[in-house]
């Protein structure tokens, strides 16, 4: 059996979907592919018939990820839905909003890399935190604000204890 058959899809819907996987986050994705081992082992939709494991796993791949897709944007296409699925709707994007992390900035990184010991010396020195703001910016060419520098170096003082 080929792919097309297996996950009644063309490539191009494929190609589409798989750079919607691409643009998911890791809990997502980890979902995602927890729906595609629930289609293996059911063995459903024609993935039983198919003897080979690379592109049984594919397609059961597309599978999910076209199943987790439908069900995000049933509510876009007007399609009735009972309370119990709106419910699931709401939490499932709620999770996916609630999961999403941003990373570091450069500034903090730098913070906490490069200028923390600077800084713990620069408060021991009794300096205040405008006169470090302007010494960061003097010897480290970086203009960093003194409210913002606080803030961070608090927060990795209380880490660190």
């Amino acid at each position: 059996m080929d792919i097309d058959n297996l996950t009644r899809t063309k490539i191009d819907e494929r190609d589409q979907l798989l750079r919607w996987y691409g643009s998911l986050n890791e809990i997502e994705r980890y979902d995602v592919h927890k729906l595609q081992l629930d289609l293996l082992r059911q063995k459903s939709d024609g993935l039983a018939d198919c003897k080979d494991a690379v592109q049984r796993s594919y397609a059961a791949l597309v599978l999910a990820l076209r199943k987790r897709k439908h069900a995000l944007t049933q509510c876009e296409r007007k399609e009735h839905m009972t309370a119990a699925q709106q419910e699931q709707l709401r939490k499932m994007r709620l999770d996916a909003v609630a999961r999403r992390t941003k990373g570091e900035g450069k500034v903090r990184k730098l913070i906490r890399l490069r200028w923390y010991h600077d800084i713990e010396n620069l408060l021991e020195d009794g300096k205040s935190w405008r006169q470090i703001s302007d010494y960061i910016a003097k010897n480290h060419k970086r203009r960093v604000s003194h409210t913002y520098l606080l803030q961070v170096f608090e927060t990795l003082k209380n880490r660190e204890s």
